[in-house]
């Protein structure tokens, strides 16, 4: 069963577990806020509370990048303008969009 982290993908026809946050490091605590696949297969993601995975420290203002192994920092908002850091990023996407096949994530799915 799917956990307030997980992400879950829609193909058509069926659901499919696109990201297991518990198996992931992800506390339990923490919800998915945001997802956006990348066209590598890398998932960026915020959630809404700040936290530790693995010896990266973030906050709710952050997009984290998982490459299906690890997570990085992608974007620290609060590094770029204080203002950010009451802040909490609830929609992720690229610059422009990315050419592929649409598929429909959703995050939170219980």
């Amino acid at each position: 069963m799917a956990s307030h982290g997980d992400l879950v993908a829609w193909d058509g026809l069926a659901f499919s577990l696109a990201f297991d946050a518990s198996n992931e490091g992800v506390a339990e605590h923490q919800d998915l806020d945001a997802a956006h696949l990348l066209s590598n297969g890398d998932l960026l993601v915020s959630f809404d509370t700040g936290g530790e995975i693995a010896g990266l420290a973030f906050d709710d203002d952050d997009v984290l990048r998982f490459d299906g192994a690890s997570f990085t920092l992608e974007f620290d908002a609060g590094a770029l303008d204080t203002g950010w850091i009451l802040a909490d990023v609830d929609a992720v996407t690229t610059p422009l969009p990315e050419p592929g096949p649409l598929v429909t994530l959703v995050a939170g799915a219980t």
